[in-house]
């Protein structure tokens, strides 16, 4: 809701700006999955892939609609790709991938509480105990500094965008 108010911030109080977020937020998550796609199976998989992301009804219920289920698909999209390319993605990317995994992760704590790490991390303790490769290339995720990204964003998205960056601040106060 906060990407909402932002928009009619910036374009007024209409339906375009009420809607703008969830279609970005929907445009993105298209992106991502074009992203992985082509990466995993090539040019034309990731067409089609793309094509049956969009044509699903809740994406196109949710790109024109004001309510958080864009923000859900975007966050668990963040937090599922990130986690794929984190470890089977190109070398350059993992990095910055293993970041949008634990800030995909605490968003998803914020506005679902801490059930929301389960999806993720139940297929990843599998893996590491069951493939040496995967548990060498979770052993190099972001865990401290992901996780201290993560909190720092859940912290802006809890108690607004100045809170994440002031030093000795916490949730409660």
């Amino acid at each position: 809701m906060w990407l909402t108010a932002a928009s009619m911030g910036v374009f007024g109080v209409n339906e375009f700006a009420a809607r703008l977020p969830a279609l970005l937020l929907m445009l993105g998550c298209g992106a991502l999955v074009v992203l992985l796609a082509s990466l995993r199976a090539g040019r034309d998989a990731a067409l089609w892939a793309v094509m049956l992301f969009a044509t699903t009804l809740l994406v196109l219920l949710a790109a024109g609609a004001v309510m958080t289920d864009a923000g859900a698909r975007a966050r668990n999209h963040a937090g599922d790709g990130g986690f794929w390319l984190a470890l089977d993605g190109p070398p350059g990317l993992r990095r910055a991938a293993g970041f949008a995994f634990f800030v995909g992760l605490a968003i998803g704590n914020a506005g679902k509480g801490p059930g929301r790490a389960g999806p993720e991390l139940r297929p990843a303790r599998r893996l590491d105990a069951v493939d040496e490769v995967v548990a060498r290339r979770m052993a190099g995720l972001p865990w401290f500094a992901g996780n201290r990204a993560g909190l720092r964003a859940r912290r802006a998205l809890v108690l607004g965008p100045r809170s994440a960056r002031r030093p000795g601040s916490s949730i409660t106060s």
